[in-house]
């Protein structure tokens, strides 16, 4: 059995996946709920070979998933990230448009991303909307900043 403090020393930097929404997965959505559908009411009938179907509907979930990119980010150090925001943070607090890009380049995983001009002009693409940038936003909080609270009240 592993002790806590084996635990604790074996802690590594947070990580988290972002999927960012690239194509419209419309067209394979309605095929997959279709397909789902079928083979639901086909699981009762003789003869119907469930493997094949439920093989198809995974392979229907799959082409589906392809509209997404798994942007995959880490935590930074608490002195990187400090440093970072203290320099982009005003009376409203962080300047998320001149940093965003910038923490992005430093907190993800994929070593091609890791590019704060790259970022930038993403970004900046008329492509992407307020709720992509929101949940990237949203991820390099809970990375950084945000805690788990695992206390129950007792009551």
């Amino acid at each position: 059995m592993t002790s806590i403090r084996e635990r604790l020393e074996a802690k590594r930097r947070r990580t988290a996946v972002v999927p960012v929404l690239v194509s419209d997965p419309s067209e394979d959505q309605q095929a997959a709920v279709t397909l789902q559908q079928a083979h639901a009411l086909r699981l009762r009938e003789e003869g119907y070979d469930s493997a094949v179907g439920a093989a198809a509907v995974e392979a229907a979930a799959a082409r589906v998933r392809e509209h997404w990119a798994d942007v995959h980010l880490q935590s930074l150090p608490p002195a990187e990230w400090e440093m970072i925001v203290s320099t982009h943070t005003g009376e409203t607090g962080i300047d998320w448009d001149a940093v965003l890009a910038l923490l992005l380049a430093h907190s993800c995983i994929d070593p091609d991303l890791r590019d704060e001009e790259w970022w930038a002009a993403r970004l900046a693409d008329d492509a992407w909307s307020a709720g992509d940038t929101a949940a990237l936003k949203r991820a390099l909080l809970l990375l950084n900043v945000d805690a788990f609270d695992p206390y129950v009240p007792k009551g």
